[in-house]
């Protein structure tokens, strides 16, 4: 008896492998989560320089909640990119300290989808 057993590849309508549609899937899933990120990360970006501005102005400012919850959906990159380019919010700690955390949650499940999907 052989350990090893080979099964036949299923087919799926017009005789196309299951294979080449979950590629097909992952190559649209991996289209559409790029272009999320760059669109959020955009509209964070605005978000942020629009505080930092108002900052300078003296006007109310955008909550640092707001700031957060972009980052948190995905706008952690540029974010943490424009905290020391244009020097907004990088000498509050507790503000660093919560969005360097937002980060390491990002890497830790990029990783680990990364590491499930191979």
């Amino acid at each position: 008896m052989s350990l090893v057993q080979f099964q036949e590849v299923p087919q799926k309508e017009f005789g196309i492998p299951d294979s080449f549609v979950l590629i097909a899937d992952n190559l649209f899933l991996m289209k559409f989560a790029i272009i999320y990120l760059i669109i959020i990360n955009i509209l964070a970006s605005i978000l942020f320089c629009a505080d930092k501005r108002r900052a300078a102005k003296g006007k109310r400012r955008i909550p640092e909640s707001i700031l957060h919850l972009f980052e948190l959906v995905g706008g952690i990159f540029a974010v943490i990119f424009l905290m020391f380019i244009i020097r907004h919010k990088n000498q509050k700690m507790s503000y660093k300290l919560i969005s360097f955390v937002i980060l390491a949650l990002w890497i830790f499940f990029s990783v680990v989808a990364i590491h499930n999907y191979y």
